[in-house]
């Protein structure tokens, strides 16, 4: 997926391995704006152009903290505490 967005994520090269129903891996493509692109099973991302963004079991949970003030960190500790698919640590990433 990295190198076809690379390439710039033409749709008539969607690897094919992103087709199968039981083997593929979403990939989360965050642009200046900030906009987000999340990729799945088609060369056609679902777009957010939201502030807050969360994906996982827990999303809901995280975007609910969110929304009463929390930031993304705090929001997925939140997430982990009533979502008993989410936990294992909480890694953050900064971007610029």
């Amino acid at each position: 997926m990295l190198a076809w967005i690379s390439r710039g994520a033409k749709p008539a090269s969607f690897p094919e391995s992103q087709r199968d129903k039981n083997d593929w891996a979403a990939t989360l493509v965050i642009r200046p704006g900030p906009i987000i692109e999340l990729y799945e099973r088609t060369p056609y991302p679902i777009r957010y152009e939201d502030k807050q963004f969360a994906c996982g079991t827990g999303r809901d949970f995280a975007l609910a903290a969110m929304f009463l003030g929390k930031n993304a960190k705090e929001a997925v500790k939140v997430a982990c505490v009533f979502d008993p698919g989410c936990g294992n640590g909480v890694d953050e990433l900064r971007l610029k």
